[in-house]
């Protein structure tokens, strides 16, 4: 059993593919904007990719950089890249200390918020996929257990469930 994830498209195992495996989904995890606390943007409800056009960007994830050129392609505009990293938390660091700004699951979001601003994305709006893999052969008591307990804790999540 792995907890795992996908972004936009479809999930990485597929019914009827003959990987031995079968993906459950757990939630839809939107992407955020984070902002420093005094960026022109923060105090929005929203904010249109576009409407970043000419910032610089902090990546906390290698796959959310390759998505970001995505959406920023679609919006009009060329991510100008100031940071690669590994580590959502390492890159609101970076946002808060005005390295530039960053597309983050809401998941990942950190708790201290200090000297930062997150804004939802407006449509059309990136997101992380989480779910399940486990294989198809019989299901351990164990894992089953586990697997129930993640859509319960997922389920009080304010979050769209898959």
């Amino acid at each position: 059993m792995a907890l795992a994830y996908h972004f936009d498209g479809g999930p990485p195992i597929r019914k009827g593919d003959r990987s031995g495996l079968i993906w459950t989904p757990l939630l839809d995890d939107p992407m955020w904007i984070v902002l420093p606390a005094g960026h022109w943007l923060a105090g929005r409800e929203t904010v249109a990719l576009g409407d970043l056009a000419g910032e610089r960007w902090v990546h906390g994830c290698l796959a959310t950089g390759d998505m970001l050129h995505h959406y920023a392609a679609m919006a009009g505009f060329e991510v100008q890249t100031a940071c690669r990293g590994t580590d959502y938390v390492f890159a609101q660091s970076l946002v808060r200390a005005g390295v530039g700004v960053s597309m983050i699951p809401q998941v990942a979001l950190t708790a201290d918020q200090g000297g930062l601003a997150t804004v939802p994305i407006a449509p059309p709006c990136p997101s992380r996929y989480v779910g399940i893999v486990t294989a198809v052969r019989r299901i351990r008591p164990l894992a089953a257990a586990l697997a129930r307990a993640l859509h319960e804790t997922v389920a009080g999540l304010p979050l769209a469930a898959a």
